[in-house]
């Protein structure tokens, strides 16, 4: 192990203190010049690479298309031009012309046991899995995906391997998440400049696991466009994932020893749009868009998309793909075993517009990579992620409901519709309201009739949960509107609680049922 020397902690120190207090680079050149004198600090460059040479967490470069369709690794390893746009690899001078980044997950995940401190906190699960509570969720390792890959041996190429997940206290549970993101706004005219890929440690208290110092960075999928096939860009992933089943050697300050670190990705966090690339499914406007069950849109035409009730509008007839109702407490549910069948009949299939209508028909495009790492499960992989799904989908479209503002809809004589002068009374208050609570609770809310385009998930929880029933009581033509909010609410509070009961989880799945097929009426 090599010894740091002086140098090495009095830059460690600062980039800590540069790290924590977000200082800009351009900031921190100016006091690296300033007081070169008395302090031989590094350029962030350099600083970067020492950093890597200390940790052994050092980037790992791979091809990918100029066009970011692909990456070259995988099926198209060998591969000298992009299957997707035909763009060329390499450039005239033999270099690849793009290229991308990813991280070793097994040498971050290996410094968790190195000190003290952060050995305790990923022993986390271990104690709560030593006070079991058959009553209670208390966090993702008490559900049913966590209990079933706990119980059973995972296969390599037909033979079990000895150990078995998560029966040492030390072995990681690890989620993955991504998610286009824009840096440049402008230069990008709304498209994604980047699709960056992080690890979240499940080991961790729920109170810190996501906190940025404790987020693992896997890779960064440059852009502008979106990804033709991310499975590829996931291959240095899906081999981290093998070694981390098989075992890899790590050191344990407790013991004082070296042991076998097992760890294992069992889910994969995305909104829908990214989730559809993670699960190689079709989809949010696909004929059948979940995951988890296959139930099947109704067309229309006008709007160019299908949309998923319970029952078929009266003015639609029941298409030949979907019965004219379905019943939401016997829903049709996917099973990891239905995706082999489904892609050897598009296999199979002899024209490509069979293999499409059949794709179609299943919501499926082809087996993700996910689904081949040592736990992945096409329909408990990829949980719908509730922030995009509540605070970014739902709430923001009843709001435009409320409006009047909801697409192309007639919204005439509706009791559902608070007029514009109510709105504005709506807006002005809760602006007024923010100021008497306390920053600790929310930050300051823009005004929800003159500003909604700047609320975000944030804004659109507190705003909806805890605003909401006193700024909307009353406002309504028809009261029946006001109480099918209120019923949402009690709902949303009930799925973020910290512990919920398994009775409960009953009681949940009752009320979302009288709560949707109340709102389709």
């Amino acid at each position: 192990m090599e010894i740091l020397t002086r140098e090495d902690l009095l830059n460690l120190r600062f980039f800590a203190i540069k790290f924590h207090s977000r200082i800009a680079r351009n900031t921190y050149e100016i006091i690296r010049t300033t007081f070169r004198d008395e302090l031989q600090l590094l350029t962030t460059h350099r600083l970067h690479r020492r950093l890597c040479l200390l940790s052994g967490i050092t980037p790992r470069i791979h091809d990918c298309c100029v066009n970011s369709c692909c990456a070259y690794l995988g099926e198209y390893k060998d591969q000298e031009q992009c299957p997707w746009c035909n763009e060329p690899r390499f450039g005239h001078d033999g270099l690849a012309r793009k290229t991308y980044v990813t991280y070793s997950l097994e040498a971050q995940l290996k410094e968790w046991f190195h000190y003290p401190q952060s050995r305790d906190l990923v022993m986390y699960r271990a104690g709560l899995l030593k006070e079991p509570d058959p009553i209670t969720i208390r966090d993702v390792h008490d559900g049913l995906h966590a209990q079933e890959v706990r119980a059973q041996h995972i296969y390599l190429d037909g033979i079990p391997l000895p150990h078995i997940p998560f029966s040492d206290d030390r072995d990681l549970h690890i989620t993955i998440s991504t998610d286009g993101f824009q840096t440049f706004k402008r230069a990008h005219h709304g498209s994604f400049s980047c699709w960056p890929i992080i690890g979240i440690n499940q080991n961790l208290p729920p109170e810190i696991r996501i906190h940025i110092e404790n987020l693992i960075p896997l890779g960064l999928m440059p852009g502008p466009s979106q990804p033709k096939d991310m499975d590829s860009f996931l291959v240095p992933l899906h081999d981290d994932a093998w070694r981390l089943a098989r075992g890899i050697e790590a050191y344990d300050c407790e013991t004082n020893s070296k042991f076998k670190l097992h760890a294992y990705v069992l889910t994969a966090s995305a909104d829908m749009q990214a989730a559809k690339h993670l699960s190689g499914m079709k989809g949010p406007n696909a004929l059948s868009p979940c995951r988890i069950c296959k139930l099947r849109g109704v067309y229309y035409a006008e709007r160019r998309r299908y949309y998923y009730p319970l029952d078929t509008p009266h003015d639609k007839p029941s298409p030949a793909h979907r019965p004219a109702t379905y019943n939401p407490r016997n829903l049709p549910m996917r099973s990891d075993n239905d995706l082999p069948e489904i892609l050897r009949k598009i296999d199979l299939a002899p024209t490509l517009g069979e293999k499409e209508q059949i794709a179609k028909e299943n919501g499926i495009v082809k087996r993700s990579i996910f689904t081949k790492f040592p736990c992945g499960s096409w329909t408990k992989g990829y949980p719908h992620e509730y922030m995009h799904l509540v605070f970014e989908n739902i709430v923001p479209m009843l709001i435009a409901l409320w409006k009047g503002d909801f697409r192309e809809v007639d919204h005439s004589s509706q009791g559902y519709v608070i007029p514009e002068a109510t709105w504005k009374v709506i807006g002005q208050e809760g602006v007024e309201s923010i100021k008497t609570i306390h920053s600790g609770f929310c930050r300051a809310l823009p005004n929800i009739y003159t500003h909604q385009t700047l609320f975000i998930a944030e804004a659109y929880a507190f705003w909806f949960l805890h605003l909401a029933p006193i700024l909307l009581k009353h406002r309504f033509p028809s009261p029946v509107y006001y109480k099918n909010a209120m019923k949402l609410i009690k709902i949303i509070n009930t799925c973020i609680q910290y512990e919920i009961t398994w009775s409960e989880v009953d009681d949940l799945e009752t009320e979302i049922i009288n709560w949707v097929v109340e709102f389709e009426k």
